[in-house]
């Protein structure tokens, strides 16, 4: 009867060890992306840049991300970006426009071979450089000074590669994060050659 006690003790002392040890599950892996990208915060970039005809370009965008959801393995992502572009040339005549653009991403999370951290964004590569990642990609252009309205253009496209833009000091987590629900959706370890 001891030896049953200290044998089932033992086991407990196992199991715990164990249960301390075990990786997220797909579905707390989940939960931890939604609840830690910051949702519906502005990203904000700006550049300016010379021409070639000696006017100065001045770009500023702001890119935010509406919502981030999960089907099964893919993650989707809704965008939506503004650009501000003006153009003071040399006549002193200035020309402003706004491009606004709406994108539906689709990432197949178990057809990406790695999840990487860039300076403002997280980047996902499909295996093999296979052309995995969908796009939608809806927009117009407004003239700020007639403020005429152009056409609304829609295209759908597929990608190796996209940068999802992210506004928080610390990355690691996330990345590791998508990188961890990617092997649990059954991707393949990346390719290394160190």
């Amino acid at each position: 009867m001891k030896i049953l006690l200290i044998l089932f003790a033992f086991s407990l002392g196992l199991g715990l060890v164990n249960a301390q040890e075990s990786k997220p599950t797909k579905q707390e892996t989940i939960q931890f992306i939604i609840d830690n990208f910051q949702k519906d915060q502005p990203i904000y970039y700006e550049k300016a840049q010379d021409q070639d005809n000696g006017s100065l370009r001045f770009i500023f965008t702001k890119v935010l991300i509406e919502n981030i959801s999960f089907n099964g393995c893919d993650l989707q992502i809704d965008v939506s970006e503004i650009r501000n572009n003006s153009y003071e040339r040399k006549d002193w005549n200035k020309y402003e426009f706004f491009y606004f653009f709406k994108y539906k991403v689709i990432i197949p999370l178990n057809k990406i071979e790695s999840v990487n951290a860039t300076d403002k964004a997280i980047a996902f590569n499909s295996i093999n450089a296979t052309q995995t990642i969908s796009v939608e990609t809806d927009s117009y252009i407004k003239n700020k000074l007639s403020n005429e309205i152009s056409d609304k253009e829609s295209k759908k496209e597929s990608l190796r590669t996209w940068n999802l833009p992210f506004n928080m000091k610390e990355s690691t987590k996330l990345t590791k994060a998508c990188n961890h629900l990617r092997k649990l959706c059954g991707a393949p370890e990346p390719i290394s050659f160190d």
